[in-house]
């Protein structure tokens, strides 16, 4: 049941994120960069945290990064906290683009009964767990 659970969620996201990728001509590494953008609480997270979480260097990410500013999805500033640090975030036309794509999906879950929803994301957060958190050299840690 939850490999097949785990197999149904991996292929959606795959199905979906191709598609995406290709109505927004993206690269998947674009893509990645964009959607961890869409997923994060606030739209926003460090240059170095965005490095990490799709494991690409500074320089691979700066690429990608000028890329996604010149289609009008992310801003990079600097932090006010951390002069060192360099921020990205969702632009409103980024913002605008995620809620379009995601919108027909959360309407769907929405239609779910919350003890099912509870119950699905309660598996998968047991399932993982028990996996090593990722770092940015492409091995785990724990």
């Amino acid at each position: 049941m939850h490999g097949s659970l785990f197999t149904t969620l991996f292929a959606a996201f795959e199905r979906l994120s191709a598609q995406w990728r290709r109505s927004l001509e993206l690269s998947a590494n674009e893509f990645l960069v964009l959607f961890q953008l869409w997923t994060h609480p606030d739209g926003a997270m460090s240059m170095g945290q965005a490095g990490d979480l799709v494991n690409v260097t500074s320089g691979g990410l700066t690429s990608i990064v000028v890329r996604l500013e010149r289609a009008g999805y992310v801003a990079r500033s600097v932090d006010p906290d951390d002069r060192r640090r360099t921020i990205l975030a969702l632009t409103p036309h980024g913002q605008t683009v995620r809620d379009r794509l995601m919108h027909p999906f959360a309407e769907h879950v929405a239609l779910a009964a919350p003890a099912d929803l509870e119950q699905l994301i309660a598996t998968i957060t047991d399932r993982l767990d028990g996996l090593p958190e990722p770092r940015g050299d492409g091995s785990a840690s724990r």
